[in-house]
């Protein structure tokens, strides 16, 4: 089943800041505790979802957003993405 947090995984993983920001400083060190919590917030609400999910066709991210992710948007990017699933997806979703 299609899912977006491989996608996320895959971005956090792909993930190389050109340079550090000041709200970047601190990521890595946050990043396994904002993991966990986004994979245990995931494993409460994954099933319903998948069960519904029958349309595998839709790209969530294209190669250019992909590489400007890698690239000049960063951690920022990721972080900020990470923080709108924890307070505002996952929440309404349970």
């Amino acid at each position: 089943r299609g899912t977006a947090v491989p996608i996320l995984l895959l971005l956090l993983l792909g993930t190389a800041p050109a340079r550090a920001q000041p709200s970047c400083l601190h990521f890595p060190e946050l990043l396994p505790t904002k993991l966990k919590e986004l994979r245990l917030k995931f494993e409460e609400i994954k099933d319903y979802f998948q069960s519904k999910d029958d349309d595998l066709s839709i790209q969530l991210l294209s190669s250019d957003l992909l590489e400007e992710i890698k690239g000049r948007l960063g951690c920022r990017s990721v972080s900020e993405m990470m923080g709108f699933y924890m307070e505002e997806v996952l929440p309404s979703a349970m």
